[in-house]
């Protein structure tokens, strides 16, 4: 049993603890002070010497059952303070145990409960001042109006901390909320952070992995080359297998620990225009030449680009280039960047739909070639997919189109400001 499981049953015992000891302190006062005095006013001796004592057998008794049933109020809050207030009007000793019944009854604030135990309560408080045995007794109205300001005191003591005890549930709820709203928030943004990495991961391993199928497939059909020339295709394949395995390494560690990914992962990450000369480079090696026209009216926009645009346009060339890769090995793959300054930058990739011959592998194996068909690298079907989905996010648009002349174009329509 740990501290977080002992503490809160020891306050619970001991808020009822205290109270308990109250009550009978309270209790015991009212009787001692009421029947001291009635002695002490020297009562004649006789027959009310044993009324004395009956009364007193009676206060004690109804005291001892009103103090035994304070404790389980909480059961039967109205019947049980009913018959705890009831008995004070005979008995002193369960003064303190009508009082707190009566307090613990106004704090559930329910008017249809407080009403007519207070009416009794008034009631009880004139009875037991009246048939006392008493020299002296005080005027009925008087009785009556001293009563039904103490029951009144006491009803609004009970609605006090009723109220307070409201007011601190609703706060707690209300922390509670936020606190579950907040968590609710960052598990969507760690949800929303993984997608956009296993995005990532899908555009960075993609490229990288065409670049070993394509590598890999005139290794498979190519019989005529040299030992030099498959030395150099097996280590371009041994190296772009060694960055993909490098970066789904860094991705899948960052997945486990998102703040604590490894320090490099971000270039990966997070591409910009400034790494497009390096994947024209790859692709140039691959044998898909790539050839970029910017026309002037958008230079401003693509010499500075956002951030969001930046990396976008960088995962849609780079998705066009793998694609070429996959379904048209060694084709040159056409860009033009184009579009009407302050409203859309227009991005056009085309490149021709053929099938790959064997005379295309001059430009990954470095010879001369004859007669043999390329296995090309396989594809998911979900490139686009995800392309079009990248290019909404960011409010753009995204078209595909297959003109008569046998080449595959893509339109990608960005907002200016982007």
């Amino acid at each position: 049993m740990n501290a977080d499981t002992v503490f809160p049953r020891l306050a619970r015992l001991w808020s009822g603890t205290w109270r308990l000891i109250l009550v009978l302190f309270i209790g015991l006062a009212a009787f001692a002070l009421t029947y001291g005095m009635i002695v002490m006013d020297a009562l004649p001796d006789g027959p009310h010497d044993a009324e004395l004592g009956l009364r007193i057998l009676a206060d004690l008794a109804l005291g001892v059952i009103a103090i035994a049933l304070y404790p389980f109020r909480h059961r039967a809050p109205l019947l049980l303070s009913i018959l705890i207030v009831a008995s004070t009007a005979v008995s002193m000793l369960a003064t303190g145990a009508a009082l707190f019944a009566l307090v613990s009854l106004s704090t559930r604030r329910r008017v249809r409960e407080i009403i007519p135990v207070a009416v009794l309560s008034t009631m009880s408080n004139v009875v037991v001042e009246m048939t006392l045995p008493q020299n002296e007794a005080s005027p009925l109205w008087l009785s009556a109006l001293m009563s039904a300001l103490v029951t009144a005191a006491l009803v609004l003591t009970g609605l006090y901390i009723g109220g307070r005890r409201q007011l601190h549930i609703a706060l707690r709820e209300q922390v509670d909320s936020e606190r579950r709203e907040r968590t609710a928030h960052v598990e969507q943004a760690r949800a929303s952070e993984r997608t956009r990495i296993a995005r990532e991961m899908h555009d960075t391993l993609a490229h990288r992995l065409s670049l070993v199928s394509l590598h890999a497939g005139a290794l498979e059909v190519r019989t005529d080359l040299s030992r030099e020339q498959i030395t150099q295709t097996a280590g371009t394949v041994r190296e772009n297998a060694r960055l993909a395995g490098e970066e789904l390494r860094e991705i899948l560690g960052i997945l486990r620990d998102p703040a604590g990914g490894p320090a490099d992962s971000s270039r990966m990450l997070q591409p910009s225009l400034r790494n497009l000369e390096e994947l024209r480079a790859e692709s140039e090696r691959a044998g898909n030449p790539v050839d970029l026209t910017v026309e002037s009216q958008v230079a401003p926009l693509w010499d500075e680009p956002s951030e969001t645009l930046s990396r976008t346009v960088f995962r849609v060339i780079q998705e066009a280039v793998t694609n070429a890769r996959k379904h048209a090995p060694h084709s040159r793959v056409s860009i033009r960047v184009h579009g009407q300054p302050g409203e859309h930058l227009i991005l056009t990739i085309s490149n021709p739909i053929r099938a790959a011959r064997a005379g295309d592998i001059e430009n990954a194996a470095g010879v001369e070639s004859g007669e043999a068909t390329l296995l090309s690298a396989p594809a998911s079907g979900l490139g686009l997919v995800g392309l079009a989905e990248r290019v909404r996010l960011v409010g753009g648009t995204l078209e595909v189109s297959s003109p008569a002349n046998g080449s595959f174009a893509l339109t990608v329509l960005f907002p200016w400001k982007t």
